[in-house]
């Protein structure tokens, strides 16, 4: 058994454990946020950890909400005749794939 001083608190699910994950690694905090509205901030005071299941759950839930999005829009698009062409990292809408390209460089940074 994992003595007191090698806990972690994990700051999503409260549980001490043993094994962690950064939550300022990568794109964790913007996962966080976008499914929470939480901003975390580094610099807080609070744990800088999560346990690997909350970790997993994280991005579980992310994928989940985004394939309910995707599917939502579908089925409006199809039914409105909304925009034919979506962003795929932020699931922006719109009528042109040359809008939607100009959306990925100026949104998301690309070129």
């Amino acid at each position: 058994m994992a003595s007191t001083q090698n806990l972690y608190q994990c700051r999503l699910c409260l549980k001490r454990t043993p094994t962690r994950v950064n939550i300022f690694g990568g794109d964790f905090p913007k996962m966080l946020e976008i499914l929470t509205s939480i901003k975390v901030r580094e610099n807080d005071g609070l744990p800088k950890y999560s346990c690997l299941k909350c970790a997993q759950d994280v991005k579980s839930a992310l994928v989940i909400k985004k394939r309910i999005i995707k599917a939502h829009k579908y089925l409006i698009r199809e039914n409105d005749g909304l925009p034919k062409y979506s962003c795929k990292q932020c699931a922006f809408d719109v009528k042109s794939a040359v809008i939607v390209k100009r959306r990925i460089i100026k949104a998301h940074k690309y070129s």
